[in-house]
């Protein structure tokens, strides 16, 4: 596999919090919801963890270069034990985790800016606005200009 091994043989779990940015944004309460199902210090704690956090933030923009594949090439795992490894790390699967990323970042640009709906999508790394559209209903339970228009801290949900 090629990298060392991790603190403690990878066997601690962490007790559970968001990833970084999500607690330090205004947000909806449904994204800060599914945050708390994310380990707390997963990603400070584990340097390979720390390393896809940072891979997926400097690549969010362009969705084709952040795939689970190239991602555990990036830090030299094989493909199913980075699948695993991550999501006993985190809490979340890979895809889960990204896609809640994506609909924080579309979540911060919509509260923050005046773009286009269309250019949120992109900006955030969604390959079309209705795969935004359905995103950010499953997370917030609210339609991007739902949420705009209602403001940062309004969600439909419990």
């Amino acid at each position: 596999m090629g990298t060392p091994p991790e603190p403690d043989g990878g066997r601690r779990q962490l007790p559970r919090q968001s990833p970084a940015g999500l607690a330090t944004r205004p947000g909806p309460p449904i994204l800060r919801r599914w945050s708390e199902r994310i380990a707390r210090d997963a990603f400070r704690y584990y340097p390979t963890l720390t390393l896809v956090r940072t891979y997926v933030e400097e690549h969010l923009h362009d969705p084709a270069a952040i795939t689970m594949k190239e991602v555990a090439r990036v830090v030299s795992y094989d493909y199913r034990y980075f699948s695993r490894y991550f999501k006993d790390k985190v809490g979340l699967g890979f895809p889960e985790w990204l896609r809640l990323m994506q609909v924080d970042r579309a979540a911060h640009l919509l509260a923050h800016s005046h773009v286009s709906v269309e250019q949120v999508a992109h900006d955030a790394g969604f390959r079309s606005v209705r795969t935004l559209q359905r995103a950010f209903k499953r997370f917030c339970g609210l339609t991007p200009a739902e949420f705009r228009s209602n403001g940062p801290h309004v969600s439909r949900r419990p």
